[in-house]
This record gives C-alpha cells, structure tokens and sequence, in this order.
C-alpha cells in the first residue's frame, strides 16, 4: 500500500481514526486488508469486510469510499460480514 509514500501502519492508523468513536481494527495480509468495525452506542453492532483490495487503498478517494462504506453498513445491521473481493454483502443478524 503506497499511498503518497505512506506505510500499511500509516493508512491503518487513517481509516481506524477516522471511524472513531467505534472500534476499528485493520489487518494487512499481503495485498489484502481485513477491517472489523464495532459500534461505541451498541456493541452488537458489528462489520467485517474481509478481502478489500490494498490496490484499492492508493489514492485518498479509495480510503474514502472505504470508510464511508464501513460507516453505512454499521448503521444498519446487528453484524454484517462483507466479502469486498467477491459479493457484496452476506449478512448475519
């Protein structure tokens, strides 16, 4: 992950600040990032979006959509797990 010379650690410290005040725990694994997301208000409120495309992390548009989409997800389900590189969505209540 290159963004503007930016570390995997910088763009993980990115998105997981700009989600605060939930939890966000990013993980790098090769080319692919895996995000888990938990609600402050509702701790049963969870996302997980696993194969998300570090390709798709080089530009601010890309952490951008990722963070919206995270945040989108979160405010409507109790836990949802998001295959990014395949299906959208495969939701588990």
């Amino acid at each position: 992950m290159d963004l503007y010379g930016l570390s995997d650690l910088e763009i993980k410290q990115l998105i997981e600040r700009a989600l605060l005040p939930d939890l966000c725990e990013c993980s790098v694994d090769g080319t692919c990032m895996t995000l888990n997301l938990t609600s402050c208000k509702d701790p049963l409120k969870k996302v997980v979006m696993n194969a998300i495309s570090t390709r798709s992390l080089k530009s601010s548009r890309g952490i951008a959509e990722l963070i919206g989409e995270a945040r989108i997800r979160l405010s409507g389900l109790s836990v949802e797990v998001v295959e990014v590189g395949q299906s959208r969505a495969t939701k588990h209540q």
